[in-house]
């Protein structure tokens, strides 16, 4: 063989060996990399996850464009032609006067007073925004009217001795109103059967629903918020329906004074007298073993009312409450477990210990929202729940670290396969 073959035959094996180094150092390169992928899609890296919320704080108020109005004193038919002209409708059922959209300031006795109408005259006030400052004034009185005439909606009232006062109008209807700064009561019903209240706050007045001598009055998911001496009072009235209203610091939560009256599904919360409710005729607390809720309940047996006699037989724990008042997906007695605002939409998506989960991911995952490890294992609810984690075992990093060191020992014995391949290969040569 001559030199020249000789050394283009060294110079093709030198060729092929370092290929195939180059190939084998490519594979060993390439299964290096997808089991570091295959550790990285497990969560092999701790992440760190920094979300910030822009959230506003509280509810978006509705802004309504008022038109400033004198107060409106109607008593009798005549006197509803001076403001007929201003106001929509034509007064009967199908198609009511309405009284809408008005920013009313009163020093008198009323802000608007309507009374002594004669049958089939209709109305509506809505979306208005009342101001009393005298000192015993009444922002909406209705007053001797007849049955199913008048619908209430929408309307705030603030510095009223009476915010809304229905005397002698059966079957009224009060929904969405809100009566805050009242001097005595928030809402008054009297000598007016079948009366409909739903969704109204009365806060910070001395009562904030009274109903005095009207029975079968429905009484539905209104907020009585620290009223000085009860949120409810019921008088010389029966067969009344008192049903999953929110009842929270106010002096009593609720007295009873009459027969038959039915009170169930009712969130009775930290109000200051315990029992947090009196009783003084001979009314039912519970109804298809449902009864209400008291947050000085305490856990067992019946809960007594003040007059040692009437009971609530079927008092539900706070674990119970499966209402929903703002619709935001979480139950309400989650909420008040953590302290959230069960009218307030928006806090399901605030974060509230900054672990990656909105309050309604806490809920749907049974965290907790205001610990960001749920299960003390080092890692964030969020990212558990992210990276497929179960947030509530602690045994699930100890999987996670044993995942790691499987993985590197796959790497390590890989690489060391290679290395000797290499070496037993160069060893032939």
């Amino acid at each position: 063989m001559s030199f020249n073959n000789h050394t283009t035959m060294v110079a093709s094996k030198m060729i092929s060996f370092k290929n195939n180094i180059t190939n084998k150092i490519l594979l060993s390169f390439l299964i290096f990399s997808l089991v570091f992928s295959l550790t990285q899609s497990m969560g092999a890296e701790t992440i760190e996850t920094d979300i910030n919320l822009s959230l506003n704080e509280g509810m978006q108020d509705l802004k309504l464009q008022y038109e400033n109005y004198l107060p409106i004193l109607i008593e009798n038919d005549i006197d509803i032609i001076g403001y007929a002209e201003g106001f929509q409708g034509t007064g009967s059922e199908s198609d009511p006067y309405i009284i809408e959209g008005y920013s009313i300031s009163s020093s008198g006795a009323y802000a608007i007073s309507i009374s002594g109408l004669s049958e089939d005259i209709h109305f509506i006030i809505r979306d208005c925004w009342i101001n009393v400052s005298s000192a015993y004034g009444t922002g909406i009185k209705i007053a001797n009217v007849s049955e199913e005439a008048f619908i209430i909606e929408n309307n705030l009232i603030v510095n009223a001795s009476i915010g809304i006062e229905i005397v002698n109008a059966s079957s009224t209807t009060l929904v969405n109103n809100t009566c805050q700064n009242i001097d005595l009561y928030g809402i008054q019903i009297i000598n007016s059967n079948y009366s409909y209240l739903e969704n109204n706050i009365c806060k910070d007045a001395k009562q904030g629903i009274v109903i005095a001598s009207s029975n079968s009055v429905q009484v539905h998911e209104n907020q009585l918020i620290k009223n000085s001496v009860y949120g409810i009072n019921v008088t010389s009235s029966n067969h009344g329906i008192i049903t999953n209203n929110y009842i929270t610091e106010n002096n009593r939560g609720m007295r009873i004074s009459g027969d038959n009256n039915t009170m169930t599904g009712n969130i009775f919360y930290l109000n200051t007298q315990s029992p947090q409710a009196a009783d003084y005729g001979t009314s039912s607390w519970s109804s298809l073993e449902i009864g209400n809720y008291w947050s000085d309940y305490t856990g067992t047996g019946d809960y007594t009312l003040e007059d040692g006699v009437a009971k609530d037989n079927f008092p539900m724990t706070i674990a119970e409450l499966d209402t929903d008042y703002d619709n935001d997906g979480i139950l309400d007695g989650w909420e008040l477990t953590y302290n959230l605002d069960i009218f307030n939409a928006t806090d399901a998506q605030t974060d509230l210990d900054s672990d990656g989960l909105s309050n309604l991911d806490e809920f749907l995952n049974e965290t907790d929202p205001s610990d960001e490890d749920s299960d003390g294992d080092g890692m964030k609810d969020g990212d558990e729940v992210k990276y497929g984690y179960d947030p509530l075992n602690d045994s699930s990093n100890q999987e996670r670290f044993d995942m790691i060191v499987l993985s590197i020992m796959i790497v390590l014995f890989l690489f060391l396969v290679g290395v000797t391949m290499l070496f037993a290969e160069y060893q032939a040569k």
